[in-house]
């Protein structure tokens, strides 16, 4: 009976000690799983703001720029969000210019379940306005968790135009310029790999416009975003205001519009 005891106890032991270090080890599993998510997280933002920075200040260069994600847990996934983005020039409450950029893209990179979870939006890189000041403010990248998905999304987003507006004194006559830089984005699937670039397919110029204006007029970009004719999204950006001398009542006002055509290629 007592060698029985000793046995007995002897299974147990070892029982106890077996499922101590499976549970050690399963710890010590999901610890190191959850840091190599979180580290291929944090590379998968940096990859999408290079991204979007090379979409505005080297791909147009005459050269693409390549990246490689970190695909263990994360993954690159491409958006049309059906939605078209249109720019119209407002001067003193009168539409004088309207153009079509093209559909909206987005970028998606899903990441692993144990990435961070953040449950409203962040910004990461750029703003929310669909008027900016200077082409690296063009990209917006954002991070989100979703509960449906069960996993946090990095976004890749191009919708905005730069607007620039600007006098010009030349041999004493004064006139002003205003210029619109779009970015419209489109994605190509060659391979499922983790290299990735991003170039310039072309360059879309608009028909320059030129209009008199006074002095004190306003001028206005107005940015829409719409889907079967409805305009989902609208935004209205003062720009600026003509500026004239006393001796000068009226000058001229010349509009561009300049697309560049840039693809994401996966592969």
């Amino acid at each position: 009976m007592k060698g029985q005891s000793n046995v007995l106890s002897t299974v147990i032991l070892t029982s106890l000690l077996l499922i101590v270090v499976i549970a050690v080890t399963g710890y010590a599993l999901w610890v190191i799983e959850g840091s190599v998510e979180q580290a291929e997280y944090v590379r998968v933002k940096e990859v999408a703001i290079n991204l979007g920075q090379a979409a505005v200040t080297s791909v147009c260069s005459g050269y693409a720029e390549v990246f490689t994600l970190p695909m263990r847990t994360c993954g690159i996934e491409f958006n049309n969000t059906g939605l078209i983005m249109n720019v119209s020039i407002v001067i003193n409450g009168v539409y004088v210019a309207n153009y079509t950029i093209g559909n909206v893209i987005e970028v998606l990179f899903p990441c692993g379940k144990y990435a961070p979870k953040p449950m409203s939006e962040i910004i990461d890189y750029g703003n929310t306005s669909y008027v900016v000041n200077d082409a690296l403010e063009v990209p917006l990248v954002t991070e989100k968790y979703y509960v449906s998905l069960g996993r946090p999304v990095i976004k890749l987003n191009m919708s905005r135009v730069v607007a620039m507006l600007k006098e010009l004194v030349i041999n004493g006559n004064i006139s002003y310029l205003l210029r619109i830089y779009a970015y419209n984005l489109s994605y190509k699937v060659v391979a499922s790999t983790n290299r990735v670039s991003i170039k310039c397919l072309g360059i879309k110029s608009e028909k320059p416009i030129e209009i008199n204006v006074t002095s004190g007029s306003t001028i206005e970009v107005v940015t829409t975003l719409y889907s079967d004719g409805k305009i989902l999204k609208k935004s209205v950006t003062r720009v600026g205001s003509i500026t004239l001398p006393p001796t000068l009542s009226i000058t001229t006002l010349n509009i561009s519009l300049i697309i560049y055509n840039v693809v994401v290629e996966v592969g």
